[in-house]
């Protein structure tokens, strides 16, 4: 028998190992029939209710899992990101409809047909953002949403997502090379790349097939092997202490660790 999800596993869910190798994972709610928390490979989290309408088996995805909410909601459009309460509430009503004879993914696929309900690329990046968030050790985050802020939603985030060209997208990183930012550039090429391989996945269906494939990395990188001397970095570490904080204390954590820029100026006080 299924047990209650809490929050807690809800946040801890990882997915099955087969061979070594990671699986997609569903893993049922014993409190609510029929909703599932679903675990990618990739480690990204979704709900989804599996229920039976004129007789056959159907799915209904409900939304990426969101951790918490400060303000609860009653009712969130499907797709959006859903808390374990809010997931719940969702498969409630949908398994309503189906009591009355209404299929709920038929109208959930009216409901984003109607012209008002179309998914832009700003509001789509909120729910990829919040699946990549969700992940404890992807600390790379914060710099992906600054990508989304600065460079991809300010030029196509108004679209909706469905009518998005691989040239619009493309555009994007063709005006970071331009500008003479070609490093920048790449990472936007990957961010581009994941979010529309994301979009397209069998639990987002948010375009029937990712624009942004088969582009080659728009600029070649070559790797760095000038260090700082013992001097240097003693120097550094002095000057980091002048500055204060954040500063300060983000470069000297820098020296100490090695790590990237992005994973220490995005890392929380409990991986300390």
């Amino acid at each position: 028998m299924a047990k209650d999800l809490t929050a807690l596993t809800v946040r801890n869910a990882k997915a099955k190992l087969r061979d070594g190798v990671p699986v997609r994972t569903e893993i049922p709610d014993g409190k609510t029939r029929g909703l599932f928390l679903i675990v990618q490979p990739s480690g990204g989290r979704s709900w989804a209710l599996r229920y039976r309408f004129a007789g056959k088996p159907a799915k209904l995805t409900i939304g990426p899992v969101l951790d918490a909410r400060e303000v609860p909601l009653d009712e969130i459009p499907l797709g959006e990101p859903h808390t374990l309460a809010e997931a719940r509430l969702a498969a409630d009503r949908a398994r309503a409809q189906v009591a009355v004879g209404h299929d709920p993914k038929v109208l959930q696929k009216a409901a984003m047909a109607a012209p008002e309900a179309s998914v832009t690329v700003e509001n789509a990046s909120k729910a990829f953002m919040a699946e990549r968030k969700a992940q404890a050790r992807n600390r790379a985050a914060h710099e992906v949403q600054r990508q989304f802020d600065v460079y991809i939603n300010p030029a196509i985030g108004g679209k909706p997502i469905d009518t998005v060209t691989g040239d619009d997208a493309r555009g994007v990183v063709k005006a970071l090379v331009k500008s003479g930012s070609p490093l920048m550039a790449n990472r936007v090429h990957a961010t581009l790349a994941t979010f529309f391989k994301w979009a397209a996945d069998a639990d987002q269906k948010l375009v029937p097939q990712s624009p942004y494939k088969e582009f080659s990395k728009p600029s070649d990188e070559k790797s760095r092997d000038r260090v700082l001397s013992n001097a240097e970095l003693a120097a550094l570490w002095n000057l980091a202490g002048d500055e204060g904080q954040p500063f300060g204390a983000i470069v000297r954590l820098l020296i100490l660790t090695g790590q990237r820029r992005s994973e220490v100026s995005g890392i929380r006080d409990s991986e300390l």
